[in-house]
């Protein structure tokens, strides 16, 4: 899915995931991508990708420089 939100739907179910990672598809990529994280990492600038924690149920805008929890 090209759909950040559905990357933080797959971390809010499984209970191993703290964290999430959505590059969009056409960002170097050719689909999008999600990865789950089982720690939260610091936060690092990007234009090409959103992430988020579990249980925030917030998904950055795809236009900002800095993704913000």
């Amino acid at each position: 899915s090209g759909d950040p939100s559905v990357c933080a739907l797959m971390c809010e179910r499984d209970r191993k995931c703290h964290a999430w990672s959505f590059r969009y598809p056409g960002s170097g990529a050719e689909v999008a991508v999600c990865w789950l994280k089982n720690s939260v990492p610091p936060r690092v600038a990007s234009s090409w990708s959103v992430s988020g924690v579990r249980g925030a149920g917030v998904v950055e805008r795809r236009d900002g420089k800095m993704e913000m929890f």
